[in-house]
């Protein structure tokens, strides 16, 4: 048995901060390291991923700035928010920018423009539940259900968008899609650089192979990418040791 990360003190001391809101986002951004605990609680979660070693104090503190609980980073932590963004810059990062952007857009969302979402949405998944109180992730993680939306796939979200007026909100995604190119442009480079000097063609297939999100090596045609995938485009910009480049004739 592996020691965890995280002492358990401290996820308990997190979890009595969190309203029902921030519980529903940490959850909500944590979704895709856990595929087989969809339904469990934060605690439970979050002890899981620690005991699976999916979680350190870097991953913990993203979590809460995430949800900008910049109190606990410091009282809990021991941390400050800027040195959170300086190690996001230089680390691979827990949750995956999809869910970043969702979590975003749900704290610029008013009820009633949730709720006029979900009318709309009618005519797209007429047996989602339409509860008053839903909130925009659980609407969501509905739609993911449904296969209506995925990292690569909100046309639907910015359609329902354009017609509440909230041309900011798409402007949101689109820069979110447009990121996503360039990492992928960069990606590409980045493999055929390495295999040129590897001379490994096993690097580009084990990155490319179409697998079930959050399985390693998993890359689907999307323009986003798994933590693991990203983990793995992080190795790839490490420094490469070789003989140098050899003339072609």
């Amino acid at each position: 048995m592996t020691k965890c990360q995280v002492p358990a003190v401290l996820i308990h001391q997190i979890e009595e901060e969190l309203d029902k809101e921030e519980d529903e986002m940490m959850v909500f951004l944590c979704r895709d390291l856990a595929p087989d605990l969809a339904t469990a609680g934060l605690k439970e979660l979050l002890v899981a991923l620690n005991e699976r070693d999916k979680l350190s104090l870097l991953g913990l503190s993203e979590l809460l700035y995430r949800v900008k609980r910049y109190d606990l980073l410091r009282r809990i932590l021991k941390t400050e928010k800027t040195t959170v963004e300086a190690n996001l810059t230089r680390n691979p990062r827990l949750v995956p920018d999809y869910r970043v952007l969702m979590v975003e857009i749900n704290e610029n969302l008013e009820k009633e423009e949730v709720s006029s979402l979900v009318f709309l949405l009618r005519d797209f998944a007429p047996r989602m539940k339409m509860a008053k109180d839903k909130s925009f992730l659980r609407l969501v993680i509905e739609l993911e259900k449904l296969n209506l939306v995925a990292p690569n796939q909100l046309d639907l979200i910015e359609n329902c968008f354009r017609n509440i007026h909230r041309i900011d909100l798409i402007k949101k995604i689109e820069k979110y899609k447009q990121e996503g190119k360039i990492l992928l442009h960069c990606l590409v480079l980045i493999v055929r650089v390495r295999c040129s000097l590897t001379k490994d063609k096993a690097t580009s297939q084990s990155i490319f192979v179409d697998r079930p999100p959050g399985q390693p090596g998993s890359c689907p045609t999307s323009t986003r990418f798994s933590p693991c995938v990203l983990y793995s485009f992080w190795e790839l910009t490490m420094p490469l040791k070789y003989d140098g480049f050899k003339e072609t004739s």
